[in-house]
């Protein structure tokens, strides 16, 4: 590669960066000095990025907040993705049947690179909604019961791998140490599921499961959310074997249908 061409995959790589990071904020947005932290960039060359992105609308910004939020670019693109699957249709009546029979709120989590991403929730109408994130919502892996099964089918030295480039993100979510994170995953494959207690909510916990693709991998996830007190470890044994059954009847689906997922 010549010196302008490395310049330009640089280039790419930072405002993908960036663009994930503001994603990864919501509604609430972020702020270019929260930026600079997050992706480890010099401010002048995260402002500078900025600049461009807000020129070419993947980017808004709000004067009075100072705050980063998607822009219309990004809403236009999506609507001209070609499907690959029809992704939601594969997992719906698994979610929703399990949302029937725990009367709790499940959501379907998939990674992104680092990251992982809600794409879809399920609410309860039986208990007060327990809700973490919103449809859309980004989160480093290694967060949360979906962070962590997700992790949970990898190679261990790739899981640590992962959660060493994530650990400087981790205390915006209350851990310390990337070696809580690792801790969390060992001790989840040898429960096989994950369990987040009050971590992103106080007074929330989650239960996560990993699913695998035609090929083995794993490639997204369910949880089921519940408010802390009422998860006994009776109800935790009963959750676990409900998504059980939901993740068998997801990976026949997939296997049967050979959808293309990755």
């Amino acid at each position: 590669m010549t010196e302008n061409q490395v310049a330009g995959t640089q280039s790419i790589r930072r405002a993908s960066t960036i663009l994930q990071n503001v994603a990864a904020a919501g509604q609430h947005g972020v702020r270019l000095s929260e930026l600079a932290q997050h992706t480890q960039l010099e401010r002048a060359t995260v402002h500078r990025m900025l600049k461009a992105l807000l020129l070419e609308r993947w980017l808004d910004h709000d004067e009075v907040t100072k705050r980063y939020v998607l822009g219309p670019l990004i809403f236009e693109l999506g609507l001209c993705i070609p499907a690959r699957s029809d992704f939601r249709s594969i997992f719906q009546p698994a979610l929703r049947q399990l949302v029937s029979e725990s009367q709790e709120t499940v959501y379907l989590n998939v990674r992104s690179g680092l990251d992982f991403v809600c794409m879809a929730r399920e609410d309860s109408t039986a208990q007060s909604r327990a809700m973490l994130h919103d449809v859309g919502g980004r989160r480093p892996l290694g967060i949360g019961a979906s962070g962590i099964a997700l992790l949970m089918g990898m190679d261990l030295k790739e899981a640590e791998l992962i959660v060493k480039k994530n650990s400087h993100r981790f205390h915006h979510y209350g851990l310390t140490t990337y070696e809580l994170a690792l801790e969390s995953v060992r001790q989840s494959s040898q429960l096989r599921y994950a369990l987040s207690r009050d971590l992103d909510v106080v007074g929330l916990s989650a239960i996560g499961l990993p699913l695998h693709n035609a090929a083995g991998q794993v490639f997204s996830a369910i949880s089921v959310v519940i408010h802390t007190p009422r998860l006994t470890d009776k109800r935790c044994s009963e959750l676990v074997m409900m998504m059980r059954s939901a993740v068998d009847r997801i990976e026949r689906k997939i296997i049967m249908g050979n959808a293309i997922i990755s």
